[in-house]
């Protein structure tokens, strides 16, 4: 088949779906089917689609074409009266996504769960390594007290300690 001819005869903005840019469009097209010209009444949207990947625009279509006279212009009051209930729109999406959602929300859950028991375990080797370390730092200064020879007096009254030497 042969490109459609179209003419248009009228171009203006209409509001027919949220965040989108839509125009109303009148005029004639032949799409050359052996029907002859065809009266276009027309809505075209172009938007962010709300269920795709980022960036992704979204072309949608809204329109009443005919051969002419009064089915027309009753096809376009049916197109001018639609009204999106974003109510249903957002209850058919909670429906649709909610089980998905649910699942994402307790694996993060159980993720959270994981990584604070991770920490805590951390906490406990790093309480027991350090617990560790000062009995070895303990044991050195006994040692190296008991070498030089002198004697750690401790007021524990008072936390003060002296060292006794020869």
């Amino acid at each position: 088949m042969q490109p459609a001819d179209f003419r248009i005869t009228s171009e203006s903005p209409a509001q027919l779906m949220p965040n989108a840019r839509c125009f109303h469009i009148e005029g004639t097209a032949d799409f050359h089917n052996g029907k002859g010209t065809n009266e276009l009444n027309n809505i075209y949207c172009i938007g962010r689609r709300t269920s795709g990947r980022l960036g992704e625009l979204h072309l949608r279509l809204h329109g009443a074409g005919g051969c002419g006279g009064k089915g027309a212009g009753d096809a376009w009051a049916i197109v001018q009266s639609f009204h999106m209930n974003q109510r249903v729109v957002n209850q058919q999406a909670a429906a649709i996504a909610g089980p998905s959602i649910a699942q994402s929300m307790r694996i993060g859950q159980i993720v959270n769960a994981r990584v604070q028991a991770a920490h805590q375990a951390e906490a406990i080797q790093n309480s027991s390594v350090y617990q560790h370390w000062d009995s070895m730092d303990k044991r050195s200064q006994d040692f190296e007290n008991y070498q030089l020879g002198y004697a750690v007096v401790a007021d524990t009254a008072t936390t003060r300690t002296e060292r006794c030497g020869r």
